[in-house]
């Protein structure tokens, strides 16, 4: 086991899992606490993951392309796509193994997003479209009373582009009902994928949407059934933002961002990871979004859970394998030693030089350029500043002390320094 100090009391015990290369890898939590590790190794069948003093591996069938997940109440399920996606097959494991069947749906398929409801019974979400008519539908099939029945969450009577219309991700509340992420697209609008969370409220249907988002997004929930979201989208100017929201309002996060996993604690607080060059995990704390580099760059594929005194625990994989990194400590601090108070979420672009203007007022102020390791590699001066001699990356620039007006403390900005 690899152990990684962040700060005093604060490190990651990272341990490899498996040597198996895979392109996703996805991690579930039992009731009794144990963790489970899925993932499809090339060409291979799902295999599960745990750890009973060395780690045990088990093949749960399926392909490549799959969701799992493990219910509340214990029971495990998979989903994944057959016969050049035209099927789509599920797992349930029992006493006796795991039991396969094809589910009795046919078609123009996406893949399946599954989750067990908190009966125990297995769901899933799927897309289905006509290219012709360019109709798609947005379904939910659930295993109700011994057989299988289907209901309709979203409808596209047209004028959609089907190769773009996806279901990212399905979960259930504490009363079994679906709570839906997805993406469309429209022939008329081909530059921009809109992103929308369905969930039920009031007797009906909700959409939740945001324009212009970029490639897929996560969703978590906490267990009452409060929803977060975490997406990139661009502006009118080509700007990639990384954003958090939850129905009644959006935080920007980072920059330059691909969104992977979002998980919400028993006080309500998110916590996300999503990878922008490298592995990164952030929650939510009184002064701002805290940030920590779990590992450098190269990961495919990374998910999230908390721990029952809500610390991160995630799995990811690389060229090397499968890797789970456990938070001691992490979370609880008010600070950590890259970042105090986050108050610029933006990054910015440099090539050559580095132009820094200080504050208004502001006296007595350290300025540092940090590395990824949050390792100083230079002070910054008002102006222009001479970066040819750093290679390309993504490095913070951190002011501490005086900043004017009474203010103390320290605020740190992400700069991403090209050839």
């Amino acid at each position: 086991m690899l152990v990684v100090g962040v700060s005093a009391g604060q490190t990651w015990e990272i341990e490899q899992v498996s040597a198996d290369r895979t392109a996703l890898v996805q991690l579930r939590r039992h009731p009794d606490g144990r963790l489970f590790l899925y993932y499809a190794p090339e060409n291979q069948l799902v295999r599960v993951a745990w750890k009973d003093s060395i780690w045990c591996f088990e093949d749960a069938g399926g392909t490549g392309q799959f969701d799992a997940d493990i219910g509340r109440e214990g029971s495990f399920a998979i989903g994944y796509l057959l016969a050049g996606d035209s099927m789509i097959g599920c797992g349930v494991r029992n006493d006796s193994g795991w039991r396969h069947e094809s589910l009795p749906w046919r078609g123009n398929l996406s893949l399946p997003r599954f989750v067990v409801d908190t009966a125990g019974e297995p769901g899933n979400m799927f897309v289905t479209s006509d290219d012709s008519t360019q109709e798609c539908a947005l379904l939910l099939g659930r295993h109700l009373s011994g057989d299988w029945c289907l209901d309709t969450l979203w409808y596209h009577g047209g004028g959609v582009l089907p190769e773009r219309f996806a279901a990212y991700r399905l979960l259930f509340d504490a009363q079994s009902r679906p709570v839906a992420l997805c993406k469309d697209a429209y022939v008329n609008m081909s530059w921009r994928e809109d992103l929308y969370v369905v969930a039920e409220s009031g007797g009906g249907r909700v959409h939740n949407g945001w324009e212009n988002t970029l490639g897929p997004g996560a969703l978590g929930m906490d267990a009452v059934g409060a929803w977060g979201v975490l997406f990139s989208d661009t502006d009118c100017e080509g700007r990639n933002t990384l954003w958090y929201a939850d129905g009644r309002s959006k935080e920007a996060i980072d920059s330059l961002a691909r969104p992977w996993a979002v998980a919400i604690d028993t006080a309500g607080r998110p916590h996300i990871v999503y990878h922008n060059g490298y592995l990164t995990y952030r929650w939510r704390c009184e002064t701002g979004w805290p940030l920590f580099i779990v590992q450098s760059g190269g990961v495919r594929s990374a998910d999230l859970v908390l721990s029952d005194d809500c610390q991160p625990v995630i799995a990811f994989c690389d060229s090397r394998g499968v890797w789970l990194a456990r938070g001691v400590g992490i979370v609880g601090t008010r600070e950590n030693p890259t970042v105090v108070r986050r108050e610029v979420c933006t990054a910015t672009i440099c090539r050559g030089v580095l132009m820094y203007r200080p504050p208004a007022n502001s006296s007595q102020l350290t300025v540092e350029l940090l590395d990824i390791t949050g390792r100083r590699v230079m002070d910054l001066e008002p102006g222009e500043n001479d970066i040819r001699h750093l290679a390309p990356g993504v490095y913070f620039v951190r002011e501490e002390g005086s900043r004017g007006q009474g203010s103390e403390g320290s605020s740190v900005r992400k700069v991403v320094i090209q050839r």
